[in-house]
This record gives C-alpha cells, structure tokens and sequence, in this order.
C-alpha cells in the first residue's frame, strides 16, 4: 500500500539557460519519493525481492535517467539502504539487472556499491553507484560526454548514478566525474570518483 508520494522536479529537460551556473548542456532526470509499507505489487515488489525486505515500511527514491531507472530504499527506522537498477534491457530474464545494498554510517554510504553488470541497448556497459550528497547539493551532476546529466538529491539519501562512460568491465571498475551544485546553480565540488565492485 502506497503511504504517501511526493513528486521532484525534472522532465529530462535542458537547464542550462534557466540557471546560469549550471552547464549549458545540462539535463535533469526525474525523482519521485514514495513511503511504501511492504510487500508491494509490480515493478517495485520485483526489485524488493531481490533484497531482504518483505516487511515494514520503507522510504523509495525513484530516478528515472537518460540510461537507467533506478530505486533507492531505505527502510525507515533503520540504517540499511537497498538499490535496484534497470536499463531497459533485461539481464538473464530479469527486470532489474543490478541490485546492491550498503549500511548508512551517520547519514552516508562509506562506499559508493558500484554495480556494472547492466548493459544498455546497444550493448555497453553501465556503470551505477551511488553518491552521497554535500549537506547542500540540490544537484548532482555526472560528466556523460556530450552533456551533464542532473540528478536531483532527495530527502538526503545518497543519490544513485549512472554513466556508460569510464567502465572497465574487465578491472570491475569505473570512473565517473561528478560536480555537485548548490540551490543556485553555484559548484560545491568538483572531482572524480573512482568506484571499485565490492569483493
């Protein structure tokens, strides 16, 4: 049963022109964030059996990207945090194609549970991790080439990225490069973030 939703911002829309500090090719992704008490139906209840939860409640945070949707859970009263990601393209049958979970250690993930076993439809790799927001990051922003793509942060859980860039599928690794911005656009930081599956 759905508790209650709450809609963010975004239409995969260019925002550079609406806010001066942001790239000039920038677009947003949408997220959704839902209080969900267990077990649930559909697309949803098919990632959560890939995870340990069949009861309670729980917060989800739902991307929807230019590559990937994915599902960021938390259940509430409780220091886990669970992700499930999709490309459009099914792995062995399945929906979700990765599935990762981590403990949250004062509000932040200690490592960012890179999963690179999702391809998208042409074939290529995709490389999804999560990263834990600065206090006052309204965006995190990932390099895609050609564009930045945004991801807006939510109720301060680590907002789950995606890229088919930099993913050496053979070292189970890969290396995003992320800029976090402020509410008005201004950059917070800067830097890469290389990611290694855990083993």
């Amino acid at each position: 049963m759905l508790a209650a939703v709450a809609c963010g911002s975004g239409e995969h829309a260019a925002m550079g022109r609406a806010l001066p500090g942001l790239p000039r090719r920038a677009v947003i992704d949408r997220v959704r964030v839902f209080r969900l008490a267990l077990p649930a139906k559909g697309s949803i209840g098919r990632c959560l059996r890939l995870t340990m939860l069949r009861e309670g409640r729980v917060l989800l945070v739902e991307r929807s990207g230019v590559v990937t949707r994915s599902l960021t859970i938390a259940r509430i009263g409780s220091q886990q945090v669970f992700g499930c990601d999709k490309t459009g393209a099914s792995f062995e049958g399945h929906e979700w194609c990765g599935a990762s979970a981590g403990i949250l250690r004062n509000g932040r993930l200690p490592d960012p549970r890179l999963d690179i076993l999702c391809v998208d439809r042409r074939g290529r790799h995709v490389a999804a991790a999560w990263v834990n927001p600065l206090p006052r990051a309204r965006w995190v922003g990932v390099d895609q080439g050609s564009y930045t793509e945004l991801y807006p942060t939510a109720v301060g859980l680590p907002v789950r990225i995606a890229s088919t860039r930099g993913v050496e599928y053979n070292g189970a690794r890969a290396t995003f490069f992320v800029t976090q911005y402020g509410a008005r656009a201004h950059v917070l930081s800067r830097g890469r973030l290389v990611a290694q599956v855990a083993g």
